[in-house]
Order: structure tokens, then sequence, then C-alpha cells
């Protein structure tokens, strides 16, 4: 099923009308009026927050908050039962969003509820947060819950501070949205006539122009990688369903050149963020850690529909030989940390990234190119309303991108099963410490995904460990992109409009979710996880050990 939270910002409206229907301009107030001489007993509750003004607090230090719900209504009133609802912004919340308390107040009477609000560790300083709640009354027995509920609305700020000496910065240094980056109006669009050494270097066209064996192979390349969803495949021993969608879509919408070539600098995808993965570092293979550019096609809208969300991420290994390479990646993002966002910000930023994205940039791997994965993950192109995710690598033998068997995720044929089940138990350990590999076959048989839906479950299995299963859940392609093991409605960034940020999900951000077995609350907060990652190496004297290896988490 398909669904989209609702903006926080309608829900913070100092008071949501009582009425249901609209009302004449030239009757509103006799109306209500009316209303409430008909029935004194439902006026709007009284909320207020205390402390009104919150003051600066580091992440990850809690605030104690009071929330005071008053029942206005008349003496000569029943009793009136309230809901506090606590609305998800960005804070960490006890109790927690989606859960509301129920106050059972005498007229003129005032409740109180106790609030702890936390800034995640991947909040940066500086960040403004919502502590925000509205109290209303139940819905009816039977009746239809309205989201936002009516009621009356309060919030107050949350300004994180700043934590004295050396700090990374989530939005500089890890993943980085800035509207000033993504729209860049130099790098970000191509321009056949510039000479201008920043022109179109963030653009799909010097991307896969990059990775080509030649920069004239790329509009070839391209097509063919997209031609690849248009048919029935067999990836890894798995048959793979056509995804119809993308032909009309994308291709058939795509302008192409005179020659009939597809035209690369007119791709019809919109760059939604470049992303830090240095804590998938792994000296060991050559690399530290990943770069990568994440991108959302920018598709025509169905009319009376959502807009299509589909999106294409290219994932490039940040060469390394030492420990020294190592240490200069991390250094290298580090310095984005104490620039504020402009053309400085911009121009040390394509000094980074044109190091993995140019030709050459990975002797002796395909192509020369660092690319090592791209991805897709995509509803509107099948024909079934359910996401697909998707993986191609390049081709030392076409030089090319080819669809390939989805990392550290089985067909999702074998969950709940025996063979599942039987290769966690025999992995337990290493998947617990999310450093394990899933086989492309286990017993003779193929057993790694040549592709995967996600109808936003996740990944059980009888038998065994639940935080070994925990652990290989949040691993795989869909139980990372899932409702029940993450709280992730499938997408980690939402395609953007132009001028505006792509929304990073809970699971990046901060969130509890109760585990899909147990039902006990568990914490995730990917950014700050990242964020202490890198913060280990750039502020203090990193181990050898921890310069080889990152918390490694593919997804």
């Amino acid at each position: 099923m398909y669904f989209r939270k609702l903006p926080v910002m309608i829900l913070l409206a100092a008071s949501i009308p009582i009425a249901a229907c609209q009302l004449d301009d030239r009757d509103d107030e006799a109306a209500v009026a009316a209303a409430l001489a008909a029935d004194p007993c439902t006026s709007d509750a009284i909320i207020a927050i205390t402390p009104a003004v919150i003051p600066p607090t580091r992440a990850g230090v809690p605030v104690v908050l009071d929330i005071a719900v008053t029942n206005p209504n008349p003496a000569t009133c029943a009793d009136r039962t309230l809901d506090l609802h606590v609305l998800d912004t960005g804070l960490l919340l006890d109790p927690r969003p989606g859960r509301p308390t129920q106050l059972v107040l005498a007229s003129g009477a005032t409740g109180h509820v106790t609030v702890t609000a936390t800034a995640p560790a991947s909040a940066d300083a500086g960040d403004v947060l919502q502590a925000s709640f509205i109290a209303a009354d139940p819905p009816q027995p039977g009746g239809p819950i309205a989201f936002p509920p009516q009621g009356t609305a309060v919030s107050a700020p949350f300004t994180v501070a700043a934590t004295p000496g050396c700090q990374v910065s989530s939005s500089h240094e890890l993943m980085i949205t800035s509207v000033s980056v993504v729209d860049d109006p130099i790098r970000t669009v191509f321009d056949p006539t510039s000479r201008d050494p920043r022109n179109g270097v963030w653009t799909f066209k010097h991307l896969v122009e990059g990775m080509a064996r030649r920069p004239e192979d790329a509009p070839a390349m391209v097509e063919a990688m997209l031609a690849t969803f248009t048919a029935d495949r067999t990836i890894n021993g798995f048959t793979v369903a056509a995804r119809p969608g993308l032909q009309a879509q994308v291709l058939a919408a795509w302008p192409r050149l005179p020659s009939g070539a597809l035209d690369l600098a007119k791709a019809p995808l919109r760059l939604q963020a470049i992303v830090n993965r240095f804590d998938l570092r792994n000296l060991d293979a050559g690399d530290a850690g990943e770069g990568r550019f994440v991108f959302a096609f920018n598709l025509e809208p169905v009319p009376g529909a959502p807009p299509p969300e589909a999106t294409i991420i290219f994932e490039y290994k940040l060469p390394a030989r030492n420990d020294r390479d190592v240490e200069r990646w991390a250094r290298s993002f580090h310095v984005l940390g104490r620039l504020p966002f402009g053309e400085a910000y911009n121009l040390v930023l394509q000094l980074i990234t044109e190091q993995f994205v140019r030709r050459g940039a990975r002797p002796g791997f395909p192509n020369g190119s660092a690319i090592n994965a791209v991805r897709t993950n995509e509803l509107p192109f099948g024909d079934n309303n359910l996401w697909e995710l998707r993986e191609l690598h390049l081709s030392s033998t076409t030089g090319r991108l080819e669809p390939s068997a989805l990392e550290l995720t089985p067909d999702f044929g074998f969950n709940n099963s025996a063979k599942l089940a039987s290769y966690i138990n025999a992995n337990q350990a290493q998947i617990i410490a999310e450093h394990h590999v899933v086989p492309d076959q286990l017993d003779g048989a193929p057993f790694k995904a040549g592709a995967v839906f996600n109808n936003l479950t996740t990944w059980l299995a009888p038998g065994v460990d639940n935080e070994a299963r925990h652990h290989f859940a949040i691993n795989t392609c869909n139980g990372c992109h899932a409702v029940e093991e993450t709280g992730t409605a499938f997408l980690h960034l939402v395609p953007r409009a132009a001028g505006t940020e792509a929304r990073r999900s809970r699971w990046l951000t901060g969130t509890i979710v109760d585990d899909r077995v147990t039902g006990t609350p568990r914490s995730f907060d990917d950014l700050g996880r990242r964020k202490a990652d890198l913060a280990a190496v750039v502020c203090g004297s990193p181990a050898t050990a921890t310069l080889r290896n990152g918390i490694r988490r593919t997804h």
C-alpha cells in the first residue's frame, strides 16, 4: 500500500477550527456564535508548554517539558476526555508520537503531561526542531480518525546547542542536501558552450561519461542499462519481471540528439544529495568507504495521484592504499564542516567528488572507474503497485552497467523459511557484527536476489536469535526500507521539487520503532551513527583498526 507522511507544518497552526464545513465569510462569526450557544460544552481546549522558551540544548541531552491541558467548559458541563497528541517533528520524544495520552478533566480543570524531548545525535548545532502538540477530542467509536486531529495546537522551538571541541556536521560532511549544492546553477547544469571547469560536474551526464569506456559511449550505455528494465531477465538464477512503465515514462520521454542517441545533458533526473559513506571503509578491499550521488527521476505526475517516486544512486568507492589515504579522505570531508554553504564550499566539495568520479580514478577496475554499484528504488515503473529495488555493476566484459544480484539480500522467496534460518544460525556472530556476506548460492542453489519487491514488511525466520534476525534484516535492501523494521515508508530521501531539500527518513535522523518480533523499542539514528564514526577519526587519534574498517551497513 502506498502512503506518505503528511508534512509537519500543517499540524502547527495555533488553532484548528472545530467546524468541519466551510463557512461563508459573511456568516462565519454568527455561525460560530450560534454553535457555541447551542452547545457551550464544546469549547476548544487550552494548551501550554512549560518552559515556553526552551533554552538551547545539546544533542543527546533531554529536556523535560510540562504540557498543561485545560478544559475551558462552563461548570454546568460534564467531565471531558481530551487526547494529547505528541507530533513527529524530528525530536526523540517520550511519550512517543502516534500514542496520544488521554486526560479526563472536569470543567475548568487542568491536567499535566510530562514529555521528555531530546535532539538526536544526527542534529547539528544551530538546527531548530519543534516540540509540537495538539489537544483534541478523541475520535468517536467506529468513526473516522482524522489526521491531523481537530483541536488546539502549540509548539516551542528546540534549538540545538553547540558541543565544545571538534565536531562533525551531518549536513555539511555526511549527507549534503542543501539547495545551494543540489541546485548549483553551474555544477548541476551542463552548458555545451561553457569552458568553466565547474560546468556540469555534478550532472548525470558527467558521471556516466566518466564511467563509460569512452565519453561518447555513455549514451548507449545508459540506454542499454535502462532497457534491462523493459523485458523479463534472469539474474542469479531468478526471473526478474519487466518494469514496463520505464519505457513510456523515461526512455520515450528522454530528449534525443539528432543522431538518435539519448541527450545526456537533458537527462530527466534531479540531484537529491551528495553523500559521504566513509563508514563503509574496508582498506583490505582497497577503499576508504564510498561517495554517493543520489538522483530522482523527474517524472510527469499522473493527475490525481501522488508524485511518482523513483531514485537512482551512484555508489563510488573512495580508493585507498594505506592508512594515510583513509585518513586523507576523512579529513577532506571534515574540511567541509568548517565552511558555510556557498561557492567556496561547493568548490571544495567539487575537488573531493572529482577524485572519485573522474575517469581513471580506480585503475585495474572496469573502465578504470571507481563506481561500485548503481541502485534503483522505484514504484511507478511496475504494473503491480509494489516498490522494487535493483542493482547494476560495471562489467569488465561489456564495459556497460549490467544487472547484478543484490548485495546482502536473499531472494524474498526465502523469507520465513528453514533455509534462511539455517543461514542466519550458521552466521549469527558475523551478522550481529554486521560483517556477514550473503552468497550468490547456498547449498548449491541460487540464494542472493536478482531484485526484490518491498511491501514494507520485514524478514522473519523460524528458530533464530532475534538480534541476529534484526541485524540481518536491516542490512537487506528491502528490510532497511521497511516500515516494520525501520519505520521507513520505503525511501530514505523523498524526491524533492526544484528549490527545496529532499526530506530524510527518520531512520537517518532519529526514531524509535518497536521490534517486529519482541515488541521492544529499538532506537535508530543512522546519520548520528555515521557522525560518531567519522568523529573518531578526525577528532582523535584513530587506531589502525578504526581506520581500516568502518561500521559497515550498506544501505
